[in-house]
Formats: C-alpha cells, structure tokens, sequence
C-alpha cells in the first residue's frame, strides 16, 4: 500500500516512515510520517524527495516496490548518510506473485533480496551494518506479528533508536502529541505517559469536541485526554465568518455590518436536540433572527469577537440573519 507523503513541518524531527511500523513511535510522542514509495524514484531530482529524512522503517509485508528503481534509491540514500530499519521475515506470500523480482533477468525469492543486493548486503545479514555514511538493521522479524505481540511496539522501538543513535540523531520521547494543521489543533494525551504531566496550551480556542463549541483559555492536555482545537486568531478579526457550526451550512452571504446563512441539523435527539453555530463578529451583535423569528441578544454569549448561537436543530434549513 502507498501513502501520499505528508508535507514536513518546521518543528518536526528528521524522522521518517514507510508504511507499516509508524504506531509504536507515535504512542511515545514521536512524529512519523508515511512515505510514497514512487516518489523516491520520479521526477527530476529523485533524490531531492529523500533529502528531508534521516530515519526510515521499510517492510514488504503487504506492500511491494514497484520498480527496482526504488532500491538504487534507497541505497544512494543510505550511502548519503541515511538510516534504514528493515523489519521482515520474508514470508508474506505474495513474496511468490509473478513480479520484476522473479523474471526476466531477476530470480529472486524476495525483493527484500535486490534491496541488499544494492546495499551491497548478504540477503541473510542481519543485525545494524555501516554502509558508506549510512547505516541499515535488518530485523527478520514479521510487523503483523509484532502488531500482536505486547512487546512488539518496544522491539520496533528500540530498533528506530538503535538506528537514531548509530547516526548521531537525537532522539527524545514526549508525553503528549500536538499537531497544528491551518487553525486546527489536534492534541492527545499519551495512556503510557510516565510523567503523568499535564501539557500546557497557551492561548483562545473553540472546543470542537464539545456540544455547544465552548471557549477553552490555556487548556491543558493531560494523560488520556484528546482534543481538537480551533483557534479563531488564525483568521482575520475584521471580517465576519463561521469559525464552526453543529449543522449544514449553506446559502451564506456576508456585508460589511450583516452574515447571513441557513443552518439544516440533526433533530430527534432529545435533550441535545439543539444546533450550536460560533461566528466571528468584529462588532457586538445588534439583531438576531432564526427564520424571522427574533433571537435576543445575550451579551454573555458575545466574548473575543466571537457569538455563540444557540437554537432548537430542524431537518429543514433555517435562515439565520445576524447584524451587528
């Protein structure tokens, strides 16, 4: 299976995966990130798609490469100074499909064996070996196995470290996750967590996680918690907008002291049968109507250029008409 590779973030570390053995980094807090096999071996400057890691995780179970194109790659790469943690046991069976690996000019049982071949490995070494300025461990080991096994997340682990450390890659592991994508925060609390230590967020956000899209100042995550988050300083303070909404939204249309817009919810649902809407005003509302039908102000729901509208969820699209 392919992944699109994910865009790298100033703050992450230089660490990489292909798919299959990212989760047990990511319950210690390490940032991981699928790889598109194809993309190491395509356009212009092949090598400029790899530049970006330093650490890689590659199995063959339930994947294959596509072209032997990927090992010349891989192999430069490492020779460059990467590293390449290998976790495989080579007995996946599609191992045996008709493939490059096993015809024309190649007969090969696995394509595990032309990958080493091209790092200039036995196909049996195992264990960490030197390779020009990189490194490679090969684990004989199946990923499926160790996804079942409760030592398993350690193994690979201590392999991703043992691999950091041989190249001189710090390696630290958090108590928490915390990703920042556009003006969503999304942040969990790691269950293994040693330090039981709460992770402080510093500034004003929109619960999404909550009913009726409460405002959270300096939120702290704490072990077992989850949180997605959104912060209204993201977007202009002088333009009014929907910052978020517990309905379908549509026919919106905004003036310089008027938004208007028709919200269609879920009904039936008792005493949560009601429609939460958070809007982004510059001024303090002046008016409010829900199908013609006057909404009174509350000035306790108007707080940081935001409104909080609350009202009974229809099916059928009400128009909302704020001026202010």
């Amino acid at each position: 299976m392919m992944f699109q590779r994910a865009q790298p973030q100033p703050s992450d570390p230089d660490l990489g995966s292909f798919y299959g053995l990212a989760l047990p980094l990511l319950m210690r807090g390490l940032p991981v990130e699928p790889v598109q096999i194809e993309s190491t071996y395509q356009g212009k400057d092949p090598a400029a798609f790899l530049r970006n890691y330093k650490l890689l995780l590659l199995t063959y179970e339930g994947q294959k490469p596509p072209s032997p194109r990927f090992h010349q790659a891989i192999a430069a790469w490492v020779k460059s100074g990467g590293a390449l943690v290998v976790v495989d046991d080579d007995k996946d069976p599609y191992n045996r499909a008709h493939d490059w690996w096993n015809s024309d000019q190649y007969h090969l049982a696995t394509p595990r064996e032309d990958l080493f071949h091209q790092l200039g490995l036995s196909p049996t070494a195992r264990g960490l070996h030197h390779i020009g300025r990189g490194i490679v461990i090969y684990a004989a080991k199946s990923p499926a196995a160790l996804s079942h096994d409760r030592t398993g997340s350690g193994t690979v682990r201590q392999l991703a470290r043992q691999a950091a450390e041989a190249i001189h890659l710090p390696w630290s592991e958090a108590d928490s996750l915390v990703l920042q994508r556009g003006p969503f925060v999304i942040a969990a609390g790691l269950d293994s967590s040693s330090s039981n230590a709460p992770l402080p967020l510093q500034g004003t956000f929109i619960n999404l996680f909550d009913p009726h899209l409460d405002i959270v100042r300096d939120p702290s995550i704490k072990p077992g918690d989850r949180a997605l988050l959104l912060n209204p300083k993201f977007f202009s303070q002088n333009k009014p907008r929907i910052l978020a909404a517990s309905a379908k939204i549509t026919a919106l249309a905004i003036t310089s002291n008027q938004i208007s817009f028709s919200a269609a919810s879920i009904e039936g649902r008792g005493a949560a049968d009601q429609t939460a809407i958070r809007l982004l005003l510059p001024k303090a509302p002046t008016s409010i109507t829900v199908d013609d039908h006057s909404l009174q102000p509350d000035p306790a729901r108007y707080a940081d250029n935001m409104l909080l509208l609350e009202f009974p969820a229809h099916a059928t699209p009400q128009k909302i008409v704020v001026n202010f």
